[in-house]
């Protein structure tokens, strides 16, 4: 990785916990973005930018290789103590279309110890187009390689319920919003876990909210209050 690169980009991963235990069963990896002079910039922003010039992927890939970096130096086997059940990765949906970075995900995958499972989380932006055909076809080869899908987000987007249609996750990611409606996310909870989805709540940043989904029946859940992005 060159050194330019380490110097703008860096990689934090953010524990999702099993709220019957506390304990961390998955990583999610966010990407961290850092100019001279200008300082941290939203990592929204400057994948939007980059969708935009049609580089968005490349991004994805440096990401990548970031975390096999983690992978192969044996920091991430170390700090999760092979405990962990998942890696999530987050990618924008009209990336699925390219078969570069495709690939370098599947060879990500390829990496990880047999009992981790890959997670490619599906990000919502109403400003891209989507080729929902190309969408598909990158999906099938993920899957093809057993690596999981999530739907970030739910419940963001107006199209949020069409998009469980349309993509039919393997997990499902209630966006922090919702967390103001109670009845509506315990019934998607249920909705969702009936239809043989994973489902995970962020958003938690304090004990009494931690304290309500745990009540409703809610098993996953990511947020400030158990962790904060953490470098490994």
């Amino acid at each position: 990785m060159p050194i330019f690169f380490r110097k703008i980009i860096s990689v934090r991963y953010q524990p999702i916990v099993h709220l019957h235990s506390s304990h961390i069963c998955g990583l999610e990896v966010l990407s961290r973005f850092k100019l001279p002079i200008i300082g941290f910039i939203n990592p929204s922003f400057v994948f939007r930018a980059a969708a935009l010039f049609r580089i968005s992927h490349l991004l994805s890939v440096l990401i990548i290789k970031f975390v096999k970096s983690d992978i192969l130096d044996g920091r991430l086997v170390r700090f999760s103590s092979g405990q962990l059940e998942y890696l999530s990765l987050n990618v924008l949906k009209p990336d699925l279309s390219n078969k570069y970075l495709i690939d370098k995900i599947i060879n990500l995958n390829e990496l990880l110890p047999s009992k981790l499972k890959l997670v490619v989380e599906l990000v919502e932006d109403d400003y891209l187009d989507i080729d929902n055909k190309a969408l598909m076809i990158g999906l099938s080869r993920l899957r093809c390689k057993k690596i999981f899908v999530a739907l970030d987000d739910f419940g963001k987007q107006c199209n949020s319920y069409r998009e469980v249609m349309r993509v039919n996750p393997d997990i499902i990611k209630i966006d922090r919003d919702l967390l103001t409606n109670i009845p509506l996310i315990e019934a998607l909870n249920k909705k969702f876990q009936r239809m043989g989805f994973i489902v995970v709540i962020e958003g938690i940043e304090d004990l009494s909210t931690a304290m309500m989904v745990n009540s409703i029946g809610f098993t996953y859940a990511q947020g400030y209050y158990f962790y904060r992005p953490l470098e490994i």
